[in-house]
């Protein structure tokens, strides 16, 4: 088992039978949300702090994740918070489990968050970068066989009661 960096969390993992990867679900919106928060998500092609975007991956219910790369060409993935999910409170809230994640020690099942940041347009997550299919793509593609449904959700159990162990728990 080995976790990613989209949307949510990725965790990726193989057998004989096939490899799943969790990942990112949802639609790309636009550039920054409702309410006048002065938030701007990048565009493929600027920069992110550091790193430069390649690529949009996908979207959930509180960021966008992007493919990036900093100057030597590593490449992760970025998380940026989208402006119309957060008050200064839950951007405080966003960068503190972020912080947090990113002192999880290495598990397989577990991505790792490698820092959190805000810069003058948008707080965001630095993480590992994994490709691969989403859970949900490759349920749709793949019936899964009841023994292959019991390592995926025992993988999963494992790398959350790794995160639990640290007192860190999913809301």
């Amino acid at each position: 088992v080995r976790t990613g960096s989209s949307a949510g969390g990725t965790v990726h993992g193989g057998s004989a039978e096939g490899s799943w990867l969790v990942g990112p679900t949802g639609t790309v919106r636009g550039s920054h949300g409702p309410g006048g928060s002065g938030r701007l998500l990048p565009e493929v092609g600027e920069t992110l702090g550091s790193y430069q975007v390649v690529e949009v991956l996908g979207q959930g219910t509180m960021g966008r994740v992007y493919r990036a790369q900093d100057a030597a060409g590593r490449v992760v993935a970025i998380k940026a918070l989208l402006a119309d999910t957060a008050d200064e409170e839950g951007v405080d809230r966003f960068l503190r489990e972020g912080q947090a994640m990113a002192a999880i020690p290495p598990h397989p099942g577990v991505m790792r968050v490698h820092s959190a940041n805000h810069d003058d347009r948008v707080p965001y997550l630095v993480m590992e970068f994994v490709d691969g299919q989403s859970l949900e793509d490759y349920l749709g593609t793949h019936r899964c066989s009841v023994r292959e449904a019991l390592r995926l959700i025992h993988s999963l159990a494992l790398a959350l009661a790794h995160i639990h162990k640290q007192g860190v728990v999913h809301r």
